[in-house]
C-alpha cells in the first residue's frame, strides 16, 4: 500500500481513574494522509504496540486491530480492546502505530501516567495532547500549545534547550539542500520568527511586514536578519532594516542599504552597491561602477575601479579616486577603462551643491591642477581673482605667511588685460638670479629696490658692471634720448637749449616761453610759473595761476559763458562750469563731486540720484563690478551711516543704517545680503534683514528682530529666535534649533537633537545623546505646550525609536498618554451609528479590539468572543444586553456558556437581613420536583425571536416553569420570553434541601423512637 503519514492523535481517554491502576480501554483518535498529503478513506489493519524505549527493543504489548474502516482521514481505537493490559502503567512507555504492512509511525511518549497524556489529576481536563502527523523517516508535524524543554524542566520559551556541561548544549538542524526544485519554505507572509530553511540551506531571523522571506526573495544559502530585510540571490547576507542583498554573494548591512551586484557589498544608512565586487558604507553612498569603492556621505563611485570618499564626491572615470567634500563634475571620456585626459586623483574642497570645487586635480596623463580642474602642464597653478602663486618657507613650521619666495601671476581687476608674472622676496633679504653657480646673483635686487647687474650688493637704483647698450630708437653718433609723454625714450639730435631764465617767442608773438611774466591780452604762453593771459584767455601753468581754457561766448560779468579752466591745487583738478551757483561739479582723486542733484534721463531730479525711463528697456539700472576671492579692496564705506551699498569685490549688497562696523569688510561674507537696522551678514552667500539680525556662517538666513543663524545653511526667523546647528531652522520667539538639520518653531521652543522638530510653547528641556546624527533614544518631534521657563512642559513627545508620550517627556512604549496633575483620559468618538474602537493586530494578523457599539449602547472588549459593559453590567459573548451584573449566554460549551471558579461566595451578613422568618418550603415540596436528563440546546435571541440550535449536550436538572408551580423564588421569570430564557437558582434550593432533611431527620428519629420502644416491648414480652 502507499505510505502513510500521521497528523494527529487527538485523544487518549482512559475509562479506568486510579493512577497507577491498570486501564481497561485507552480511546485514540487520529488522521491518517498518503504520502501526497491526501486524507485515507477505506478499510485498513491497524497494529498498535507499547515500548519501553524511544526506539529500538521488544514490544511489551501489542495488538492488532483488523478492518478498520478510515473516512476522510479519520481513524478511531479502542486500545485494549483485543489485548487486555497488563503492564504496570507507572512507568514510561512509547507508543507505536502501524498501517497494514507499512512503516511504523514515529513512536510517541506517555508521560509518567501514561493514559493520562492530559492531565495527572483529571479524567475529564480538556487539554490538547502532542500530536504527530507522518510516519517514520518522513516528513511530518508535531504540535502543541505551551512550552517545550530541552535539557530543562522548567522551560521559559517555547522551545528552551539547556546542559551545563562543557560543550554541552549544542543544537543541531540537518537538511538537505534542493538545487532543482526546492519546496516552499516552512511559513511565509508577514510574521516575527527565526526559520532553518534546509531546501535552500538558508536561515531567516527577525520581523518581516511580507513578502520578504517568501521563496521567491530567499536565495540559496542565504542570511536575512532584522526587520524587512531581503536576501534573494545565491550566497546574499542582508542584516538590519530594510536592507536588500539580490546579487550573488552581495552583503547588505545597515538601514535601507540594497547591494544588487554580484559579490557587492553596502553598509551604513541608504547605501547602494549595484556594481559587480563594489563596495559601500557611510550614507547615502553609491557604488555602481565594477570593482569601485564608495564611503562617506553622500558619495558615488560610478566609475570601473574607482574611489570615492568624504562628503557628495563622484568618482566618474575608471580608476578614479575622489576625496574630501563636494567635488566638481564633468564627462568622463572612459567610464570603465583608462583615458590620458580624465581624472585620476582628486582632493574636492567644495561646500555645497551650490559651490563645488577641487583643491587638486591629477588627470591620467600625469598632469597635476591646484585651483584648476584640467590642468595644462605638469603642475598647473591657478587661483581665480588677483594673484595665483607658489609660495616657499624655510620657517620650522612652514606655514608663516610673511616670509619665503612666491612665484605667481598678477592679475590688475582694473586692467583685466594686465596679467603679469611675479617674483616676490617676502624675506628682508636680497633677491637672486644667477647662472653657472654664481650663487653671488647675475641680477640682484635688494631691498628697497636697488639693482644690480654684475654687481653684488648694487648701491643705486640702477647699479650696472659694465657697458649699457640700448638698440631701439635709430641710435646714432651725438645722438641723446629723449623722453616721449608715455616716457618712452628715443634716440634723437641734439637740438635747443635754453637756460630757465631765458626767452623764446614764435612768429607774430602768439607764443612764448617765459618764466614768468604778464604777455598781454589774446596771448598764450606756457610758463613755469603762472605765465597767464587775461582773465578769460587761455594759457598753460604748473603754479597756482595757471589755466586752460576758451573764450566764452560772453565777457561781462556774471555772463552766461562757459569757461573751462584746470587748476592744480594740491592734488584737486577742478573742472568748473560757471553759473549763479557757483560750480556744479568737480573731480578730485579720480572721484566726481557735485553740489546738486543728478537726473539720468530727467531735466527735473528730485533725488541726489533720479534715474528715469520710458518705454521697452526704459529706466534700466545695471551696476557691474568684479568679484574677487584674494587681494580684496576695502568697502566703499565703512563704520556706522544710513546708506545703500553695492560692492562687487565681495559680491554683497547692503541698504538701511548701521551703528557700527556691521557693514565692514570684515563683517561681509562673499555673495552676501543685508538690508535693516544693524544687520551682519558674515558668511558666504548669507542673508541678514530686519532689525539686528546676523548670519555668519556659509547659506544662513536671519529675518527680524535680532535673530541668528550661525550654522551653515541654517534659517533664524522672528523674534531672537537662534539656529546654530548644520541645516537647522528656528522660527518665532526665541525659538532655538541648534541640532543638525532640526527646527524649532513658537515660542520658546528648543530642538537639541539631530534631525529634530518641536513646534509650540516652553518645550522641556533635556541633554540629547547626539546633536548631529541619529540616536534612538533622543528625540523626533515634540509639541511643547509650556507657559514660562519655570512651567515647561510638551503636549506630546515622539522619540526615535518611534515611542510617543501624550503627557510625558520620556515615552517608555510606543504610545504613552500621562496626566501629572489629575486623570489621564483617551477620548474616542465617532458617528452615533458606528463604532468607535482601538484594533490590535500581531504584524498584519487582526487579534482583537475595545470600543463601543454606538447603536446598541454598549462598551466592548473582542478577542474572538465579545465581553460586553452596559449599565454597569458584563455580558459574555453574544449577551449584548446583560439583565444580570454578569450575564452568559445560553451555550453548554465550555468557552461560551460555562465558568469556573474555585469558590462563589454569596452575600450573607445578618446585618443586612430583616423580617427572618422560616421558609415553608421543605420536605414535601422536594418530594414535588421532578430530577431529568435532557439535552440542552444552545440558543440566543435574534430580532425579538428564540433561535434555538440543533447544537448543545446531555445534561441533568431541573425544568425552570416545572419548578416555579412548586418553589417559585428560586426561578427567575423573563419580564419577555422573546428577550430573555427562563432561570434557575441551584443556589436558593440548598436551604429547601437542608429544610427537608431536617423534617426527614425528625421523621427518622421519630420513627427511631417508635422502634426503640417496639424493641422494648419486644424484649419484655421474651
Amino acid at each position: 500500500m502507499k505510505q502513510c503519514t500521521f497528523l494527529a492523535a487527538i485523544l487518549f481517554c482512559i475509562t479506568s481513574s486510579l493512577y497507577s491502576q491498570i486501564p481497561q480501554t485507552i480511546s485514540w483518535q487520529g488522521i491518517l494522509q498518503d504520502a501526497d498529503s491526501k486524507n485515507l478513506s477505506g478499510t485498513f489493519s491497524l497494529t498498535v504496540k507499547l515500548y519501553d524505549v524511544a526506539s529500538g527493543g521488544t514490544a511489551i504489548w501489542n495488538e492488532t486491530h483488523s478492518s478498520v474502516v478510515i473516512a476522510d482521514g479519520l481513524v478511531n481505537l479502542t486500545l485494549g480492546s483485543v489485548t487486555p493490559f497488563s503492564i504496570n502503567f507507572g512507568d514510561e512507555y512509547w507508543l507505536e502505530i502501524t498501517v497494514g504492512t507499512g512503516t511504523p509511525l514515529p513512536r510517541i511518549k506517555l508521560s509518567s501516567v501514561p493514559y493520562a497524556m492530559h492531565s495527572k489529576t483529571a479524567e475529564s481536563a480538556n487539554e490538547t495532547d502532542p500530536t504527530w502527523s507522518g510516519n517514520a523517516n518522513t516528513t511530518g508535524t508535531i504540535s502543541r500549545s505551551g512550552k517545550v524543554g530541552i535539557g530543562t524542566s522548567s522551560p521559559t520559551a517555547l522551545l528552551h534547550i539547556f546542559d551545563s556541561e562543557t560543550t554541552a548544549g549544542d543544537v543541531l538542524f540537518v537538511g538537505n539542500i534542493d538545487w532543482t526544485t526546492p519546496r516552499n519554505p516552512p511559513t511565509s507572509g508577514a510574521g516575527t520568527r527565526m526559520m532553518w530553511y534546509p531546501d535552500k540551506a538558508a536561515i531567516r531571523a527577525g520581523y518581516i511586514s511580507g513578502n520578504h522571506w517568501d521563496m521567491s526573495n530567499i536565495g540559496m544559502s542565504s542570511v536575512a536578519m532584522g526587520y524587512n530585510t531581503i536576501a534573494s540571490d545565491h550566497g546574499a547576507t542582508a542584516f538590519g532594516s530594510g536592507t536588500e542583498a539580490s546579487g550573488y554573494g552581495s552583503t547588505a548591512f545597515g538601514i535601507l542599504t540594497t547591494a544588487p551586484g554580484n559579490v557587492a557589498t553596502a553598509f551604513g544608512n541608504n547605501t547602494s552597491s549595484t556594481g559587480i565586487a563594489t563596495t559601500a558604507t557611510g550614507h547615502s553612498t553609491t557604488a555602481s561602477g565594477d570593482y569601485s569603492f564608495s564611503m562617506g556621505y553622500g558619495t558615488q563611485a560610478l566609475g570601473q575601479f574607482s574611489l570615492s570618499m568624504g562628503k557628495e564626491t563622484s568618482a566618474l572615470s575608471g580608476y578614479e579616486v575622489v576625496l574630501g567634500s563636494y567635488n566638481t563634475e564633468y564627462v568622463p571620456e572612459n567610464a570603465f577603462g583608462w583615458s590620458e585626459n580624465d581624472r585620476l586623483f582628486v582632493i574636492g574642497n567644495g561646500v555645497g551643491d551650490f559651490a563645488p570645487s577641487n583643491a587638486m586635480t591629477v588627470l591620467k596623463n600625469g598632469k597635476v591642477g591646484i585651483g584648476t580642474d584640467n590642468p595644462q602642464y605638469p603642475l598647473h597653478v591657478n587661483t581665480p581673482g588677483v594673484f595665483t602663486g607658489i609660495q616657499m618657507t624655510t620657517d620650522a613650521a612652514g606655514t608663516t605667511m610673511s616670509d619665503g619666495l612666491i612665484i605667481g601671476m598678477q592679475y590688475q581687476s582694473n586692467e583685466p588685460s594686465n596679467r603679469y608674472a611675479t617674483v616676490l622676496n617676502k624675506e628682508n633679504s636680497p633677491l637672486l638670479l644667477g647662472t653657472n653657480n654664481n650663487y653671488q646673483g647675475d641680477l640682484t635686487i635688494l631691498p628697497g629696490g636697488n639693482i644690480g647687474i654684475g654687481i653684488n650688493p648694487p648701491t643705486t637704483r640702477l647699479d650696472i658692471n659694465g657697458q649699457v647698450r640700448i638698440r631701439g630708437g635709430s641710435p646714432g653718433a651725438g645722438k641723446v634720448l629723449t623722453s616721449s609723454a608715455n616716457g618712452t625714450a628715443t634716440w634723437q639730435t641734439k637740438s635747443l637749449e635754453l637756460p630757465f631764465s631765458s626767452t623764446i617767442s614764435s612768429s607774430g608773438t602768439l607764443f612764448y616761453i617765459k618764466n614768468n611774466e604778464y604777455l598781454g591780452s589774446g596771448i598764450y604762453g606756457y610758463g613755469v610759473f603762472g605765465v597767464t593771459g587775461e582773465a578769460h584767455d587761455g594759457g598753460i601753468g604748473v603754479g597756482g595761476y595757471g589755466g586752460l581754457g576758451v573764450e566764452g561766448v560772453s565777457k561781462s560779468a556774471g555772463g552766461v559763458g562757459v569757461y573751462g579752466r584746470v587748476q592744480i591745487s594740491g592734488t584737486a583738478i577742478k573742472g568748473k562750469v560757471d553759473n549763479p551757483n557757483d560750480f556744479s561739479g568737480y573731480f578730485l582723486g579720480g572721484k566726481f563731486y557735485t553740489s546738486s542733484q543728478v537726473g539720468i534721463g530727467t531735466e527735473s531730479p528730485s533725488a541726489l540720484l533720479h534715474v528715469h525711463g520710458t518705454g521697452y528697456s526704459g529706466g534700466n539700472v545695471v551696476f557691474t563690478g568684479e568679484y574677487l576671492d584674494s587681494y580684496i579692496s576695502q568697502a566703499p564705506v565703512e563704520g556706522s551711516g544710513t546708506r545703500m551699498m553695492w560692492y562687487p569685490n565681495k559680491g554683497s549688497f547692503r541698504a538701511g543704517r548701521v551703528t557700527s562696523t556691521q557693514w565692514n569688510k570684515s563683517n561681509m561674507g562673499d555673495y552676501s545680503t543685508a538690508f535693516g537696522y544693524d544687520t551682519k551678514a558674515s558668511g558666504y552667500g548669507s542673508i541678514a534683514l530686519g532689525y539686528s539680525s546676523t548670519a555668519s556662517n556659509t547659506a544662513a538666513s536671519a529675518i527680524g528682530f535680532n535673530t541668528i543663524a550661525s550654522g551653515n545653511v541654517s534659517t533664524a526667523i522672528g523674534y531672537s529666535a537662534t539656529a546654530s546647528g548644520y541645516a537647522s531652522t528656528a522660527i518665532g520667539y526665541y525659538a532655538t534649533a541648534s541640532g543638525f538639520a532640526s527646527t524649532g518653531m513658537g515660542y520658546n521652543t528648543t530642538a537639541k537633537s539631530g534631525y529634530e522638530t518641536v513646534v509650540g510653547s516652553w518645550n522641556t528641556d533635556y541633554t540629547p545623546v547626539s546633536t548631529s546624527g541619529w540616536n534612538s533614544s533622543d528625540r523626533l518631534f515634540v509639541i511643547g505646550n509650556g507657559t514660562a521657563s519655570t512651567s515647561r512642559s510638551n503636549a506630546m513627545t515622539v522619540l526615535k525609536n518611534g515611542k510617543i508620550g501624550i503627557g510625558t517627556a520620556s515615552p517608555s512604549e510606543l504610545l504613552h498618554i500621562n496626566n501629572s496633575t489629575g486623570t489621564a483620559k483617551l477620548r474616542v468618538s465617532s458617528a452615533s451609528t458606528a463604532l468607535s474602537e482601538l484594533t490590535f493586530y500581531s504584524g498584519s494578523t487582526y487579534l482583537g479590539a475595545i470600543g463601543s457599539d454606538n447603536t446598541s449602547n454598549y462598551l466592548f472588549i473582542y478577542h474572538g468572543g465579545n465581553i460586553i459593559f452596559k449599565n454597569g453590567r458584563i455580558g459574555i459573548q453574544t449577551e449584548t444586553n446583560p439583565t444580570f451584573a454578569l450575564h452568559l449566554p445560553n451555550s453548554t460549551s465550555d468557552g461560551t456558556g460555562r465558568g469556573r471558579a474555585n469558590a462563589w461566595t454569596t452575600y450573607s451578613d445578618r446585618r443586612i437581613k430583616t423580617a427572618t422568618e422560616e421558609i415553608q418550603y421543605g420536605l414535601s415540596e422536594i418530594m414535588q420536583l421532578q430530577p431529568v436528563k435532557y439535552f440542552q440546546h444552545n440558543s440566543i435571541f435574534d430580532d425579538g425571536k428564540l433561535v434555538i440550535s440543533d447544537i448543545g449536550a446531555s445534561d441533568i436538572g431541573f425544568i425552570a416553569q416545572d419548578i416555579f408551580k412548586i418553589i417559585p423564588e428560586i426561578v427567575s421569570v423573563p419580564d419577555n420570553e422573546n428577550a430573555e430564557l427562563w432561570g434557575l437558582n441551584y443556589e436558593k434550593l440548598t436551604p429547601i434541601l437542608v429544610k427537608a432533611i431536617q423534617e426527614q431527620q425528625m421523621k427518622i428519629d421519630e420513627l427511631e423512637r417508635k422502634l426503640e420502644l417496639l424493641l422494648q416491648k419486644f424484649s419484655e414480652n421474651k
